[in-house]
């Protein structure tokens, strides 16, 4: 009796054994690929999905991979890049997802103009110009926390910093960063804290007036250039494209709002 008990036992432990060793094989990393939002950079993906960038090692327990660790690693070693989450799509493949920080503001100061990167950090200064091809102009009345490379542009609690940060953050997650510039000429949020109106200028002349201040920007936005495309006479060139709060329902109107506020 004593015997089968051992066997039982034996058999119990080395079917567990089995199974670590066979997940440790099934289970370890074999491919890491990196895939980027906001620019199309084949390069600059297999950067990233590069060991010495993101310090993935080839044959290790999926279960073991610290996400965490890899986005200190990457996001140190590449200050351009910022990770956006880490995918294990199992048995054997991790994905980092990432946006390139671009510059994507101009916002004018007295003397300069400061761009900054769709997170308000600020990333370069020049001379001001009669016109951003490259940028989108911001236009807010608040006066910049700091004018000096690698600080914000607002404070991070400030409605200002909030606001920015959330259209932003919403316009880079609806297309690649040469869309978005090539689309966009400026905002406007002096009135979001006020009355809830978010103004954009698209760079063929139309407005969007997105209403209910920061809640749903993502739908809003969406809606909108969907609106905006979809119709290249009548939409595109004049006259104001207006969102209401929850980004579900749009209308058109040939009056410019945003002129005659």
């Amino acid at each position: 009796m004593r015997n089968k008990k051992l066997i039982v036992l034996f058999s119990i432990l080395a079917f567990v054994t089995l199974l670590v060793v066979l997940s440790s094989v099934i289970f370890s990393v074999q491919t890491v690929y990196a895939s980027c939002y906001n620019d199309d950079d084949e390069q600059l993906d297999a950067i990233v999905a590069s060991h010495e960038v993101n310090g993935i090692d080839r044959g290790k327990s999926m279960f073991m991979l610290s996400e965490k660790k890899v986005i200190e690693k990457v996001e140190s070693s590449r200050s351009d890049v910022r990770v956006v989450n880490i995918e294990r799509k199992f048995p054997n493949q991790v994905y980092i997802n990432y946006v390139k920080i671009f510059e994507y503001i101009a916002f004018e100061t007295e003397d300069c103009v400061l761009y900054t990167s769709n997170e308000c950090k600020i990333l370069s200064k020049g001379d001001k110009q009669t016109e951003y091809n490259d940028h989108i102009k911001l236009i807010c009345n608040a006066a910049p926390a700091s004018e000096t490379e690698g600080d914000t542009l607002f404070a991070e609690d400030s409605s200002q910093y909030k606001t920015v940060c959330g259209i932003l953050d919403a316009m880079e997650r609806m297309d690649l960063h040469s869309v978005v510039i090539d689309m966009f000429e400026f905002i406007d949020v002096n009135n979001t804290d006020v009355n809830g109106l978010t103004y954009i200028k698209t760079r063929t002349g139309a407005y969007f007036e997105l209403q209910g201040g920061t809640n749903n920007l993502l739908e809003k936005l969406r809606l909108a250039a969907s609106v905006y495309l979809s119709n290249d006479t009548q939409y595109m060139n004049s006259g104001t494209i207006i969102v209401n709060s929850s980004g579900k329902t749009a209308y058109y109107s040939p009056e410019n709002r945003y002129e005659n506020q």
